[in-house]
């Protein structure tokens, strides 16, 4: 009887362990490892360098900024309160501790907690330092959060885009390391006469480059503004009004004059190669391939069209970095006739 009573009041002392009130200090510890994760995972967890362009992408980057020194501050603070509680004399035994605390183990210690700081704080902005010269993340935050009330930029006209993005190491420990992309674009102008001149280079954010790749017109100038002390971009508007998909289709413009067709090369038609005046049926100029002429328009501005009574559409295709393609408007029979 004596045995079951204590393995009776055993298990009920682990009952009442169990479910008794915790302590301060673990729900402190709790609540920290919660905090530290969230600082840990959040950026990437909400996408923050996604956008790295205009209001919202200063925005973003200077709470990423802040994220990223609270967090290595939450990782370096545990091994600065050990520093504290066993290196910093007290009264009561003073004397110990400073035994204990010589010059070289206050250096030891004091080192831990910076190493950890940087080593958790790692820069996610390593492209847009090397492009403004900067050495870390804090001159970068104080030019956004100038940029971001001043409003100075400065602007630039572009008619040709370079997008480039690299590794960076983002975490590395005994369990591995981790890495992130960082994503840059560069604007250039030049013409066929001049060489094309590098004007800026600014980091950019995941959606920003594809947004940027799908969509600017290729060949045709694009109006930049460019923040002035943090070097990230703030606008970029194209001057004309259609997009990359259409922008082959603009390269020449052609149009009747005095009973020829005439053409008129425009921004992007320098890059086209083996140009030529293709005829085609009624709605198959859509495809190169149901052309069923082609006629040398390299060194011809003009085509007469006397014989186009055989054709319902006339366009001029040429080689480009999609392939041979229609690179101007299309004139129709119904056009010469109303003529």
């Amino acid at each position: 009887m004596g045995n079951k009573k204590r393995l009776r009041s055993k298990k009920q002392s682990k009952k009442e362990r169990f479910f008794q009130k915790p302590y301060k200090e673990e729900i402190y510890a709790v609540v920290y490892i919660i905090v530290f994760i969230l600082l840990a995972f959040l950026r990437d967890i909400i996408g923050i360098y996604d956008c790295m362009t205009g209001k919202e992408g200063l925005r973003n980057i200077i709470f990423s900024i802040l994220l990223g020194v609270m967090g290595g501050l939450f990782a370096a603070l545990p091994s600065f309160i050990i520093f504290v509680k066993l290196f910093v004399p007290d009264r009561k035994n003073r004397g110990e501790r400073r035994k204990l605390a010589d010059w070289g183990t206050y250096l030891f210690l004091t080192v831990i907690p910076v190493i950890i700081f940087l080593s958790f704080n790692r820069s996610r902005l390593i492209e847009q330092q090397d492009a403004m010269d900067m050495s870390s993340d804090i001159p970068i935050l104080s030019a956004c959060v100038s940029d971001y009330f001043s409003d100075e930029y400065d602007e630039y006209t572009v008619n040709h885009f370079s997008f480039g993005s690299c590794k960076h190491l983002t975490v590395s420990g005994r369990g591995g390391s981790s890495y992130h992309r960082e994503y840059t674009v560069s604007g250039y102008y030049g013409t066929p006469d001049t060489e094309s001149v590098c004007l800026f280079t600014a980091q950019i954010g995941k959606n920003d480059e594809r947004y940027l790749i799908d969509t600017l017109p290729e060949g045709f100038d694009t109006i930049v503004t460019v923040y002035r002390k943090s070097g990230f971009i703030r606008s970029i508007e194209p001057t004309v009004q259609f997009d990359k998909a259409h922008s082959y289709e603009n390269y020449y413009e052609i149009y009747i004059k005095d009973g020829v067709i005439t053409r008129t090369e425009l921004q992007g038609g320098s890059g086209v190669g083996n140009l030529q005046w293709c005829g085609f049926k009624s709605g198959k100029s859509y495809n190169i391939e149901n052309a069923l002429f082609g006629i040398n328009a390299e060194n011809s501005l003009e085509y007469p069209y006397s014989d186009l009574i055989n054709y319902d559409e006339i366009c001029l295709c040429g080689t480009t970095d999609k392939g041979y393609m229609r690179v101007s408007n299309i004139i129709y029979k119904d056009e010469i006739r109303g003529e």
